[in-house]
């Protein structure tokens, strides 16, 4: 009987084990790609009113539909307001269709800087290969967000893939 019961317990750990590490997996590679998806201010110009903007994938994959936007520190965007895209003027933000591995510079506006330390930060969403849309937010925090939709209402995208 206390074999049986062993055996029992023994089961029963084994397989909140494997569940365990299965949700972990899973949740790790949803992140995997997008991980490894990135972009940041590399310099301003400001006699030429622009921003240098570098877009990196370091994933193997492409990703899609990427839209990288401009906006101030002082202004947060969670996940995904939109409500700040259409109305921040000319070049703050621009879209690509596929980004393949490496290193791209876009050149986006530049408002200018004012004081406080109140400045542009560059923000991303992008379709990773496996369908998930996301958002990476000026301050780098990576999110789930289903974007593709609303940008295409206010006419960021007229289609996607």
């Amino acid at each position: 009987m206390v074999g049986f019961v062993l055996t029992v317990i023994s089961i029963i750990v084994s397989t909140c084990g494997l569940l365990f590490n299965y949700f972990r997996y899973r949740k790790e590679d949803r992140f995997r790609q997008s991980n490894k998806i990135t972009c940041w201010v590399n310099s301003v110009n400001p006699k030429n009113l622009s921003t240098d903007v570098i877009v990196l994938n370091q994933d193997v994959q492409p990703v899609y539909n990427v839209f990288v936007y401009l906006v101030s520190n002082v202004q947060e965007i969670k996940g995904c307001d939109f409500s700040s895209i259409d109305n921040q003027g000319t070049r703050m933000h621009d879209s690509i269709n596929v980004l393949p591995p490496g290193k791209i510079h876009i050149t986006l506006g530049f408002r200018g800087a004012a004081m406080g330390n109140v400045h542009d930060e560059v923000g991303m969403y992008f379709t990773t290969s496996n369908g998930l849309e996301w958002s990476r937010q000026g301050n780098g925090k990576l999110t789930t967000c289903m974007y593709l939709k609303e940008l295409s209402k206010i006419g960021v995208f007229l289609h996607h893939v």
